[in-house]
């Protein structure tokens, strides 16, 4: 084992433990609190070094069904599908990670799919960041969950469903055009036309 690996092993446990106290501030809003305050609390967290850690650490935290963290779980499903996060993969699978957040809440789903539509088509190279095609087909053939505070009428239950399978093949197709795009980028770097003169 070389010593850098060691360290990293060492660094490990007082890592998770800053990144516990760092999520504390945003696991304590309340549902009802502004999209604002939250995402603009979230950003500052989740920015800099070991901002992966924290964001593992919220996963870890919000698995827990004690408390429902409305307000944090919306904020983390727009802040991770804002275009400034996605196109450059400032978090690495940031649309998988947000449509997680998401679970199988109607409420949270309805304001990621036409984000993550819209940023397919955008991006269509940052698919491998996207939620896998076969959960999301999972998640409209009955996923959505019932047992949530949630007044949403069946047809737009039925539209959000629509919406999820038009994502997966959405996300199929950006995959499958991702080795020819490579391929087309690598060819126009290499070929003489390409090169400064």
């Amino acid at each position: 084992m070389f010593l850098d690996e060691e360290a990293e092993i060492a660094q490990a446990p007082r890592a998770a433990a800053e990144a516990a106290a760092a999520i504390v501030p945003l696991l304590n809003f309340p549902d009802s609190a502004p999209d604002a305050e939250v995402i603009t609390k979230l950003a500052t967290t989740l920015s800099g070094i070991g901002a992966d850690v924290r964001l593992d650490a919220l996963g870890a935290a919000l698995s827990r069904p004690d408390r429902s963290h409305a307000a944090l779980r919306r904020a983390l499903v727009l802040w991770l599908s804002e275009p400034e996060i996605v196109a450059p993969a400032r978090v690495s699978d940031a649309m998988a990670r947000g449509f997680a957040f998401a679970g199988r809440n109607p409420d949270l789903l309805r304001l990621y799919v036409p984000r993550a539509i819209a940023l397919i088509a955008a991006f269509p190279d940052r698919a491998v960041g996207f939620p896998d095609p076969q959960h999301l087909r999972a998640a409209a053939e009955g996923g959505l969950s019932t047992d949530v505070d949630s007044d949403l009428p069946a047809h737009l239950r039925a539209d959000l469903c629509d919406g999820l399978q038009a994502l997966a093949r959405s996300v199929e197709r950006a995959l499958k055009a991702a080795p020819a795009l490579a391929d087309s980028r690598r060819d126009q770097i290499s070929s003489p036309a390409a090169r400064p003169a």
